[in-house]
């Protein structure tokens, strides 16, 4: 099963919503619908597009008409004094009045003026990255933090980036016994064997990328963890809490977006946590919290596409 994010705006009240799409059969359905603050919603993309889009069984049909299409009846509009001031009724979600962003026109640029704190990312949703005020963001430090659930454990969780062609295939793995991408678009910094924080640091590792280095024949960095010699050592990341990436805009130290993986991931011993992209001329971060099976960084490989 795939999940999607989609944005969706009323276009009466300027109210944000989310919705989670999961591809079931071949058929996307919406799963589940949201509430998003405005803040947030300008720094966020959809990356579906689907046309004549309908909910899955588990959400209510509309009370008036039994619709199921998104966007597709007048009845909300009909028995609703919409405001700005309204909130959330799942009936928004059918209302003519919602418009559904495409994947062209949903992100915008993360503005920390007007965002005023980081962005807390959901499994699939994206963010286009950028400095303060809209400047060219030139270096980001991507930071990933984690924390060994049960104590003594000697557990060795590793990070590492994948710098990849989408077109070709071909990547450079950026890890511990190679720190350094052939660019010097990525410095890699250590190897926590422990978890938790370093110093005074949020994150357990971190890596340095320099946007403006990257390969023109290079436009993904995907992000994964997996702990170390998982098999003989009889670990999975079951025993592993507080799974986090964040990116950090380097010139300023502020915290541009961040993704927590969810818990419950069972006998996984790997995990892609997510992927910076060209879009455009922009750079994009996705979220993607993929659980897998992998031994050594380089079992990750196969994990890092689409």
């Amino acid at each position: 099963m795939s999940e999607k994010f989609i944005l969706a705006k009323c276009e009466r009240t300027n109210a944000y919503f989310g919705m989670k799409v999961e591809d079931e059969s071949g058929s996307y359905a919406v799963t589940d619908f949201y509430d998003i603050p405005a803040a947030q919603a300008k720094t966020l993309a959809s990356n579906l597009d689907v046309p004549n889009l309908s909910t899955a069984e588990n959400l209510r049909t509309c009370f008036e008409c039994g619709s199921r299409k998104v966007g597709g009846c007048d009845c909300a509009k009909r028995h609703y004094s919409c405001s700005p001031k309204m909130g959330y009724r799942y009936q928004c979600i059918y209302c003519r009045e919602l418009h559904v962003f495409s994947a062209e026109e949903g992100a915008e640029t993360v503005d920390e003026t007007k965002v005023g704190t980081r962005v807390v990312l959901s499994q699939g949703q994206e963010v286009v990255i950028s400095a303060v005020g809209g400047g060219a963001l030139r270096e980001i430090r991507v930071g990933v933090s984690w924390d060994i659930a049960l104590s003594g454990t000697d557990m060795d969780v590793d990070s590492s980036v994948l710098v990849r062609s989408s077109r070709s295939g071909d990547h450079e793995l950026i890890y511990y016994g190679n720190k350094k991408h052939p660019s010097g678009c990525l410095n890699y910094h250590g190897d926590n064997m422990k978890g938790g924080k370093m110093g005074d640091d949020e994150d357990s590792e971190t890596t340095d990328v320099y946007l403006p280095k990257v390969p023109e024949d290079r436009d993904e960095l995907w992000f994964v963890v997996n702990i170390y010699q998982a098999r003989n050592r009889n670990q999975t990341f079951s025993t592993v809490r507080n799974l986090r990436i964040r990116l950090v805009n380097a010139d300023n130290g502020k915290t541009l977006c961040e993704y927590a993986v969810s818990q419950g991931l069972m006998n996984k011993t790997g995990i892609v946590v997510g992927k910076v992209y060209r879009k455009g001329s922009s750079w994009v971060f996705k979220a993607i919290g993929n659980p897998v099976l992998a031994d050594v960084p380089k079992d990750m490989i196969p994990y890092c596409r689409g």
